[in-house]
């Protein structure tokens, strides 16, 4: 909602490029934030050890930020702008009860919250992208737009479970996850900035 005041200043002919430019912002700077996994596995490791065993959830469910800002930010704040706050209302209902249907179906058959928190980065990527659908006249995004989008998601979280495996320490880390994907996001960058 803090994003809302002041797209609601900008012209509506700005609209489209600002959204385009700030939907691409918002999965870069995901993208970027990513490593910061590695200090609080390092931190919980050494000062929080009792909660070790939470840490494979949370890097799976680190995943799912790069909707859930999208969601947040960018399309709550377009739906309230062009009053489709209704419509986004009904698909936030179903997105919840995707996302307990989903979790309920991963917990049964796979009998683990690995599983469980899996189902919900695909229950809040599912939200994402109707959200996106619905709002594709007033965004201008269309399925190029998506597709690179989830382009550079996949090639992060791909560099992401690829560093864990890779490196051992925290730095190390931190090194090759932005090796990794350096070259992707600086590219995404220039084709949307420049």
């Amino acid at each position: 909602m803090y994003l809302f005041p002041h797209l609601a200043a900008i012209h509506p002919q700005y609209h489209q490029s600002t959204y385009h430019r700030a939907t691409v912002l918002a999965f870069l700077c995901w993208s970027f934030s990513v490593p910061y996994y590695f200090v609080v596995d390092r931190v919980v490791r050494y000062v929080l050890p009792k909660y070790i065993e939470g840490l494979p959830y949370a890097k799976i469910l680190l995943c799912g930020a790069a909707f859930i800002e999208g969601i947040q930010i960018l399309q709550l704040s377009f739906s309230n702008i062009y009053r489709r706050q209704r419509q986004f209302l009904i698909w936030a209902s179903g997105a919840v009860l995707t996302s307990l249907l989903l979790a309920l179906v991963a917990a049964v058959q796979l009998r683990s919250l690995e599983g469980v928190a899996a189902s919900q980065v695909v229950s809040v990527l599912i939200w994402w992208q109707i959200n996106e659908w619905n709002l594709r006249d007033i965004s201008g995004q269309g399925w190029r737009d998506w597709i690179r989008l989830l382009f550079l998601f996949a090639w992060s979280a791909v560099s992401f479970w690829a560093t864990l495996h890779i490196a051992n320490d925290t730095l190390s880390r931190m090194a090759v996850y932005y090796a990794l994907t350096s070259t992707a996001a600086v590219g995404r960058c220039f084709a949307t900035y420049v």
